[in-house]
């Protein structure tokens, strides 16, 4: 069942937040702009046996159905594969890993046909983790993919689909054991490296998925590169040609360590670092998506007065970016966030308070019509994360948030 939050946290955040965010956009004189946004708790985990506990992933919108995964939890505690409508009615624990059949998933699932799409991180024959497939109803869950360590291991983020194809990566494994890029059939066949990490000052680990326009494929790494801090790189389909577009350099000059995806719009690419930037807190950054076009669009600050820490990917609508950061906000338990896709217009949406709202977001949002979903793998009440839905209320203006001074709101609803 849905919990509503509250408002009031949120105005009082906003008002925390005006001073810094004015200092950050250069508009000192000008009132501070904040939105106001509601948070509405969809379902709060409740953990093992019963229950899936630590979601580390996204979720997936289906028609009015969300369907996700969580970490740990369930009947053998390695975690669920879940089911809740947009609502919050219906929530459903579709499968409960077992281990052999895999384990520990930290990503999303990915559509195709009637079937969703999924990895886990360990479990399967050898530990190191499985490609899997099920029906929407949760029906005829399938392992079709058992990792053998020296085809990569420990998948931990999303798989991409293109056609009948799957693509996907892997934390380690390979030859050098720092990982490799994947591809195999829908059907489970074919499986092919396309890439393994850890040549010359190559990429090392990654931590996200890719993203493909049918031909060309695009990801990054958690480490390796000239300053050993991670990549932005691009590969064919076929996995020839591999270029590395981005080096990231790390604090205070620019990203590092992604955990995420960049997610592409026209010849664009979007995404974030987990640290690095001017606080060592992550940045979000886009590049062309030939290279060469690197750009910062926002250093995060960290707690108090921002968010920092992000680990998952950007969400867009429009030519706004929304996102999460782990860390960071009034209660350094995260927050949500939209930017400009040309890096202006940065603004603080909701902060977390770990507790029944959520905490510790590992993972990206979900936009559809105007509301956001996601998941928070801390808080609630048992402290085992929970889904939540935003939607935006208001605005409010404010000529002195600092002061505390509430008789200079003015808000106008939505």
């Amino acid at each position: 069942m849905s919990r509503n939050v509250g408002v009031a946290v949120l105005v009082a955040v906003a008002m925390a937040w005006g001073g810094p965010l004015a200092a950050q956009t250069g508009e000192e004189e000008q009132p501070v702009r904040a939105e106001v946004w509601d948070l509405t708790v969809l379902h709060d985990f409740a953990g093992a046996p019963g229950d899936g506990a630590l979601p580390r992933g996204s979720l997936t919108l289906a028609g009015s159905a969300l369907y996700g995964m969580t970490m740990e939890g369930g009947a053998s505690d390695n975690g669920v594969v879940f089911v809740i409508g947009t609502d919050g009615s219906g929530y459903t624990v579709l499968h409960h890993f077992a281990g052999s059949d895999g384990s520990a998933p930290s990503g999303g699932l990915t559509p195709s046909g009637p079937r969703l799409y999924g990895m886990t991180a360990n479990g399967g024959a050898s530990g190191n983790g499985v490609v899997f497939a099920i029906g929407g109803d949760g029906s005829d869950y399938t392992v079709l993919h058992h990792f053998a360590f020296s085809e990569g291991s420990r998948p931990y983020g999303d798989l991409t689909v293109s056609g009948s194809t799957l693509y996907g990566m892997t934390l380690s494994g390979g030859s050098s054991n720092n990982g490799v890029v994947f591809a195999m059939g829908t059907s489970g066949s074919g499986y092919t490296v396309l890439h393994e990490f850890g040549g010359p000052l190559d990429g090392i680990g990654p931590l996200g998925s890719l993203v493909t326009d049918g031909t060309n494929l695009w990801g990054m790494t958690n480490m390796g590169g000239l300053y050993d801090v991670g990549v932005l790189f691009w590969v064919r389909t076929d996995g020839s040609d591999y270029t590395i577009l981005h080096h990231f350099e790390g604090y205070p000059v620019d990203g590092a360590n992604p955990y995420g995806t960049p997610i592409r719009w026209y010849t664009t690419l979007y995404g974030m670092t987990h640290a690095g930037g001017g606080s060592d807190a992550g940045v979000v950054f886009s590049d062309s998506v030939g290279g060469g076009g690197f750009t910062l669009l926002h250093s995060f600050g960290g707690f108090p007065a921002d968010g920092g820490y992000p680990v998952g990917s950007l969400a867009r609508h429009g030519y706004t970016l929304y996102g999460m950061t782990a860390g960071g906000g009034s209660d350094d338990w995260g927050l949500v966030f939209s930017v400009g896709t040309e890096g202006g217009g940065y603004t603080l949406l909701h902060s977390f308070d770990g507790y029944s709202g959520g905490g510790g977001p590992w993972g990206s949002l979900v936009y559809s019509a105007g509301t956001l979903y996601g998941v928070a793998e801390r808080g609630g009440s048992s402290d085992v994360g929970v889904i939540f839905r935003l939607q935006p209320l208001g605005l409010i203006f404010a000529d002195d948030f600092d002061s505390g001074d509430t008789s200079a709101w003015s808000f106008t609803q939505q």
